[in-house]
């Protein structure tokens, strides 16, 4: 297992799969196979870790968030879950705290030497 002190930083991913004809019941298989993968790679030491997943039916849609210290890994946990996936996006999360407290976005999730587009 790997070492807390020495962890690399993780990063959001954002990803969004389409499943034309599949319904409610199956998009939440699929978001769930998706969880249940990412605690087996845990259990084996990986650092990754599932945060959520939205369902849209009516779209055949559902979006997953994956925090990962690299897109390879969560790659890998959708590989090894047999989910396709049209996009994968790093992503900045905001909660409701940030949101309430007026708190700047949070920086942990940006890659390295990013700089704001404006």
């Amino acid at each position: 297992m790997a070492n807390p002190a020495i962890a690399a930083p993780r990063r959001t991913y954002l990803v969004e799969h389409y499943l034309v004809g599949a319904g409610a019941e199956e998009l939440t298989r699929s978001a769930t196979r998706l969880r249940d993968t990412v605690a087996q790679m845990q259990r084996e030491g990986t650092e990754i870790g599932y945060v959520s997943a939205t369902v849209v039916p009516a779209d055949d849609y559902f979006a997953s968030v994956l925090e990962a210290p690299t897109e390879h890994l969560a790659r890998e946990a959708l590989t090894r879950a047999d989910i396709a996936f049209e996009r994968i996006s790093t992503a900045v999360q905001v909660t409701r705290s940030d949101e309430r407290e007026g708190a700047p976005l949070s920086r942990r999730n940006e890659p390295p030497n990013h700089q704001e587009p404006w």
